[in-house]
């Protein structure tokens, strides 16, 4: 399994814009089982890039560094607040990734530029923000949906988000808040 996401990680980082298969019209609900594959992904990366780096195999170490770059950069599009602090998490493992490479093995200069785009390019995206402001566009949208919901499905995501039994053990919290929220 890890060595497929890896190998999808690496057609992936062929494209510079790719999508997952994520149905934002659930709302809250949306499933999202691709954001723990980009992050195994990139802990496959780290581990594959330090094997590299410990065999003084300098090409492939780069490869896959690059391989894992884009694996995170890949959720950059993602209009939500989770799929950004994903990107975030496997950014800082291949900032570790980087780092153990590049003090423990002699790239060319070929490959140390090669790294170098990448890592600009990133950069200059990451320091326009437009992944987290997106984001937080994406999630606002989200929660003032959910605002119009009709009650009895507003009890339905309220009990999914977590609502359960309050302490006096008298309905559930979810139950109330409803029943606050139609009388008015």
């Amino acid at each position: 399994f890890p060595y497929t996401t890896l190998f999808r990680s690496q057609q992936a980082a062929k494209c510079d814009q790719s999508r997952y298969p994520v149905d934002l019209n659930q709302g809250g609900k949306t499933p999202l089982p691709h954001l723990a594959k980009v992050k195994q992904a990139a802990r496959m990366g780290e581990l594959l890039a330090w094997l590299h780096a410990d065999n003084k195999q300098p090409e492939l170490a780069a490869d896959i560094l690059l391989t894992s770059l884009a694996g995170a950069q890949s959720l950059k599009y993602e209009p939500l607040l989770i799929s950004q602090l994903v990107r975030a998490a496997c950014l800082a493992i291949e900032r570790e990734s980087f780092e153990r490479v590049l003090n423990s093995l002699a790239l060319s200069p070929a490959e140390l530029d090669r790294l170098a785009a990448a890592l600009a390019k990133a950069e200059s995206e990451e320091s326009a923000g437009g992944s987290f402001t997106r984001a937080s566009v994406g999630e606002r949208a989200t929660c003032l949906s959910e605002f119009d919901l009709p009650p009895d499905k507003l009890l339905d995501l309220l009990r999914w988000k977590g609502g359960g039994s309050d302490a006096r053990g008298g309905g559930s919290d979810a139950s109330s808040v409803v029943e606050k929220l139609t009388k008015h």
